[in-house]
């Protein structure tokens, strides 16, 4: 008797009661993780050569063009040859992230106003910089994980699908930039998923490039 009173005295005296361990929610950081270190076309190292069908609506007019692009992701580096929809070349460019050098240019792509500048912008945005980072902050959004990171132009979100960890978009809106790119669908080449279709728009500029990809291969 004596002893079943101590252990009913014990059990007050240390509510002594039972409790449910409730695992903690895994970070997104942390599931998007594999997805962000994983290769992916833009951090594959290879070399691809590309050919896009591309509309440029600026100021309510309509260029069709066709690109021919030697993309090399380990230089982070693009050559492009620029045509018009009838064959005729626009521009030849080699750009980095930090410099263009116009090989060639027609006198049409000159004397368009800012053609080449934007042309270089748009490639360098859309293929060759702002991709997501190890450390970005993530979060979810419906089916996507949102990342964002500071880099030197200022703050870069980028959307990464949850089901493939394949990067869907990305935005920039800060530093007098507002613009966004967004990839849809893909082209398998040797196990490397490319962007089917890209549109990227610049709102400061007024102006929407939408590319096609028709051809690809590894270099």
């Amino acid at each position: 008797m004596k002893s079943l009173l101590l252990i009913v005295m014990t059990c007050l005296l240390t509510a002594c009661v039972t409790t449910t361990q409730v695992a903690p929610e895994v970070p997104a950081q942390c599931e998007a993780t594999q997805a962000i270190q994983s290769p992916q076309w833009y951090n594959s190292g290879h070399i691809y050569r590309l050919r896009h069908n591309g509309v440029i609506e600026i100021n309510g007019r309509t260029l069709h063009t066709t690109g021919f692009m030697v993309l090399d992701t380990k230089k982070h580096q693009a050559k492009v040859a620029l045509m018009t929809g009838l064959g005729i070349k626009f521009a030849t460019l080699d750009v980095t992230k930090d410099t263009v050098t116009v090989i060639n240019a027609s006198p049409v792509a000159k004397i368009i106003p800012h053609f080449i500048e934007q042309c270089a912008s748009t490639i360098q945005r859309i293929f060759l910089t702002d991709f997501p980072e190890i450390n970005d902050a993530c979060s979810k959004q419906n089916a996507m994980y949102v990342l964002t990171g500071q880099r030197e132009l200022g703050t870069i979100q980028t959307f990464i699908d949850q089901t493939n960890g394949v990067v869907t978009g990305k935005s920039r809106n800060t530093n007098g930039e507002n613009w966004s790119v967004v990839f849809d669908g893909t082209m398998n080449v040797d196990g490397i998923l490319l962007p089917k279709k890209i549109v990227f728009n610049d709102t400061k500029h007024n102006y929407t490039v939408t590319l096609q990809l028709n051809d690809a291969e590894i270099q």
